[in-house]
């Protein structure tokens, strides 16, 4: 399930009242693996159709946890 060992790296540290706004990843910039680990406290992911913002679905990652797409 991980990536490989020419996998680039991007680390994205949010604050607590921080938050990413609704866009869509670069697979070519940023490598077909993401990974989000939630530290300190619980976090919302939401997922969201790019054709069709009104479809979407909501995940609490609970402290501790960690979340692999690719």
């Amino acid at each position: 399930l991980l990536p490989g060992v020419k996998t680039q790296t991007h680390i994205l540290h949010l604050g607590t009242e921080g938050e990413i706004l609704p866009h869509l990843d670069n697979v070519d910039a940023s490598g077909s693996c993401i990974i989000g680990v939630s530290l300190g406290s619980s976090r919302i992911l939401r997922m969201q159709r790019a054709d069709d913002p009104l479809m979407f679905f909501d995940v609490l990652l609970p402290s501790g946890s960690v979340y692999l797409q690719r």
